[in-house]
């Protein structure tokens, strides 16, 4: 099969999901408005948009470009992945090309604030023959904007557990951290630091068990723009110690990064389905502590396989944190019992499978 995906190369999200149809048999074409992070990945043809501020000008150039482009490579379908800068591309797919249109979150859920942006999306779902969604609450949002509700699919993104089986089994091999020493209990956060995400309730929950005297070192990786203003807040709060902005991390580096961590956290206010990171730290057997945003309550039981808080509540997510530092045994049942939840539902072949098996039907 032949498909072609307007999807963003700046994403893991966008490399793992092309790279395993790329791998097996299928012909890609890869069409991206964002410029690539990471290797090229092999047998897929990718062509970046012309970079730069995003005038009307230039917006009519990515059009022109991608109409010329899917032209050429003639497509058995295209995909859109993410439907914000990508629904828009999607107005140049030549008549007669099916289109599968996934949504990743925030564009459906925080970004049609103007007339025109939410025009841009209900046309591009309007013209797609097949919707796929990560979580349940996004079905509904689809279909308000046109999609036929029987042709919207939930596919996860998945996780290849198998990459994490290694950290899982050393953290559970290694010496729990011991109750009322002095040795930190060592949190991770893997979210962008974007407004979305709202890392000021992780910093305010760093300050309080500061005050509480629990030993707490925050490893904030990711990038974006709240960089300077939490900064700004971990000096106003006292804790900047004990908390390292790391930037950008590695995904090859990365199941070794949360094998040497304690908790993942996820302060996130606007989730689709689960997120990837948390279903990564999940698979690397790390306990998770996340909001109740999006469709997390249908993935974590608190107290079985991971723990809940309300969004935005640093004292909630204080309490729990605190209560993870003091019983380091019961924190690694939730990492083994986490780990289980993605073997038995969030599997990257499986789901990639599902999505193969949802092409051939759109072709139909």
């Amino acid at each position: 099969m032949r498909i072609a995906y307007l999807a963003p190369a700046n994403s893991v999200h966008s490399h793992r999901w092309i790279r395993w149809f790329a791998t097996n048999g299928h012909g890609i074409k890869w069409i991206s408005a964002h410029p690539l992070v990471g290797e090229p990945l092999p047998g897929v043809s990718l062509t970046i948009l012309p970079q730069g501020r995003r005038t009307p000008l230039r917006m009519l150039q990515w059009l022109r470009g991608v109409r010329r482009e899917l032209r050429a490579a003639a497509p058995d379908c295209v995909h859109v992945h993410s439907l914000g800068t990508y629904a828009l591309l999607a107005l140049a797919v030549p008549a007669g090309i099916p289109i599968v249109a996934t949504p990743w979150g925030s564009d459906l859920i925080t970004d049609l604030a103007t007339p025109w942006r939410r025009a841009i999306v209900r046309r591009a779902v309007q013209r797609a023959r097949l919707y796929t969604c990560d979580a349940e609450h996004m079905r509904p949002r689809l279909v308000a904007l046109g999609a036929d509700r029987a042709k919207v699919h939930l596919v996860n993104f998945g996780i290849e557990a198998d990459r994490y089986a290694a950290a899982a089994e050393r953290r559970r091999a290694r010496p729990a951290r011991r109750v009322g020493s002095h040795e930190p209990l060592r949190v991770v956060s893997l979210r962008n630091l974007d407004p979305v995400y709202d890392h000021p309730t992780l910093l305010r929950a760093v300050s309080r068990l500061h005050g509480d005297d629990v030993p707490v070192l925050v490893k904030l990786y990711g990038h974006g723009p709240e960089l300077p203003r939490l900064q700004s807040l971990a000096a106003d709060l006292g804790v900047t110690a004990l908390v390292e902005f790391c930037g950008r991390y590695s995904q090859a580096t990365l199941p070794d990064m949360l094998e040497r961590m304690d908790v993942y956290v996820s302060t996130s206010t606007s989730d689709a389905g689960l997120a990837a990171s948390t279903a990564e730290a999940m698979a690397a057997g790390l306990p998770v502590v996340v909001s109740e945003s999006g469709d997390n309550r249908s993935w974590i039981a608190h107290g079985i396989n991971g723990r809940l808080f309300a969004v935005g509540d640093d004292q909630a997510l204080a309490r729990e944190l605190a209560g993870m530092a003091r019983d380091a045994a019961a924190s690694q049942r939730l990492g083994d019992a986490g780990r289980e939840t993605i073997l038995a539902r969030n599997d990257y072949a499986t789901e990639m499978r599902k999505m193969e098996a949802l092409y051939e039907s759109a072709l139909t």
